[in-house]
């Protein structure tokens, strides 16, 4: 990293008192061989400004976030600069969409449930669809409990 990047990698129009600083501090950082640099500052500092001037700065990084408020923050703030990864159960199951024609053909299900459990929107939070169609037969619920919901 060189701070002389610092005003190409910054994702805003202008700094706010003290980011410059900071990211200059960081850089000077990693720059004597530090792996980890901790930024403290308070609420409305631009500390998603800094970590994205940074992570500009390198080949590639990740910015994690301990909530989907701050990730849906940061994709409102930069969404032309970064992906968006979410836990799986953030995204509706598609299962029966993409495989409700074989599960009829092979006689697991009948249209009328593959409609139905594609209408509902299982989610994936549990790994399993559990609340799969129940058609009244064994193979049905076997079928069912053991299905995927993910992509």
């Amino acid at each position: 990293m060189l701070t002389n990047n610092i005003d190409q990698a910054f994702p805003m129009k202008s700094f706010r008192d003290g980011q410059r600083g900071c990211i200059e501090k960081a850089v000077r950082a990693f720059n004597d061989g530090k792996d980890i640099v901790i930024i403290e500052a308070p609420t409305g500092s631009g500390k998603s400004a800094i970590a994205m001037t940074l992570a500009n700065m390198v080949g590639t990084s990740y910015y994690l976030t301990i909530t989907k408020v701050l990730q849906d923050q940061l994709v409102s703030d930069f969404e032309d600069r970064i992906v968006e990864l979410k836990g799986r159960n953030a995204y509706p199951c598609t299962y029966y969409k993409r495989f409700g024609k074989k599960l009829v053909l092979r006689k697991l299900m009948t249209q009328q449930a593959v409609d139905k459990a594609a209408a509902d929107d299982i989610g994936c939070q549990k790994g399993f669809c559990r609340v799969g169609p129940k058609l009244g037969d064994e193979e049905d619920e076997r079928v069912s409990r053991r299905t995927k919901c993910k992509d």
